[in-house]
C-alpha cells in the first residue's frame, strides 16, 4: 500500500511538472510571437485571428486534459489513502484484543 501511495504521489508531481511546463510554453510562444510581429512591423489587425484563436483553443485543450487527469489522480490517491488509513485502523484494532 505504502508503495502505491508513493507511486501515486509521484505521478501527482509529474503532472504538476507537466502542466506547469505547459503553461510556460504556451507563455513562451506567445511572448515571442508578440516579438516577431513587432520586429517584423506586422499590423496586428491585418493578422488572421482565427489561427490565433485556435492555437490558444488547442493549448487550454491540453491544459485542461491534464487537469483532468490531475483531479483523477489526486481523487485516487484521496479514495486508497482511506482504504489504507481503515486497513491500519483494522489491523490495530486486531491486535488489541
Amino acid at each position: 500500500v505504502y508503495s502505491a501511495q508513493q507511486k501515486s504521489n509521484m505521478q501527482n508531481m509529474k503532472l504538476e511538472r507537466k502542466l506547469d511546463q505547459v503553461k510556460m510554453e504556451g507563455e513562451k510562444s506567445s511572448a515571442v510571437l508578440s516579438q516577431i510581429l513587432i520586429k517584423a512591423d506586422v499590423d496586428l489587425d491585418s493578422v488572421d485571428q482565427s489561427i490565433v484563436v485556435d492555437v490558444v483553443a488547442d493549448k487550454n485543450n491540453k491544459v485542461k486534459m491534464l487537469n483532468d487527469e490531475l483531479s483523477r489522480i489526486k481523487d485516487a490517491h484521496a479514495t486508497m489513502r482511506k482504504r489504507y488509513s481503515c486497513l491500519v485502523d483494522k489491523h490495530l484494532e486486531g491486535n488489541k484484543s
